[in-house]
């Protein structure tokens, strides 16, 4: 399990580099892979932007494609 501040610093840098490409590429079909994860961490929940990325793991994204 990986500490709680780098948890932090590694969603903070994922959510920014997705909306600054969506915003370069008009695109709102948002979607980070995880390693395992399918909803946010609570730390996450109070930014407004998590509503239009989905979460998915890696094993059902690949599954999917």
């Amino acid at each position: 399990m990986l500490p709680l501040f780098h948890m932090l610093d590694t969603y903070e840098r994922e959510i920014k580099g997705l909306m600054r490409g969506a915003k370069e590429m008009r695109c709102s079909n948002l979607t980070l892979i995880t390693f395992s994860e399918d909803t946010w961490p609570e730390f996450a929940l109070d930014r407004p932007e998590i509503s239009k990325i989905k979460l998915i793991p890696a094993w059902k994204w690949l599954l999917e494609t």
